[in-house]
């Protein structure tokens, strides 16, 4: 068993997507769903895993949690294992 890195685009309010990537963060808590169908076009244009992430930071940042952020985040299990392949 061999970890490897993967590059996945956070935040994504980039205009032009980098080459490099392997993924990017479709699920987020502030999202909209507008948002997230956007973000899958852009993974399926550009060949990109999709990944999710609450934010979280720690106590510095304690309105958001762990695994749910702001309390509304669902991040799919089944995005887990294209992202072990990239």
């Amino acid at each position: 068993f061999q970890l490897q890195p993967v590059l996945v685009l956070l935040h994504w309010g980039l205009q032009n997507i980098p080459s490099g990537l392997d993924g990017i963060e479709a699920y987020y808590s502030t999202y909209q769903p507008a948002d997230e169908r956007y973000i899958k076009q852009l993974a399926a244009k550009y060949q990109l895993c999709l990944s999710g992430g609450s934010d979280f930071h720690g106590s510095n940042k304690p309105h958001i949690r762990l695994g749910s952020g702001m309390g509304n985040l669902y991040v799919p299990s089944d995005l887990l294992e294209p992202l072990r392949n990239a």
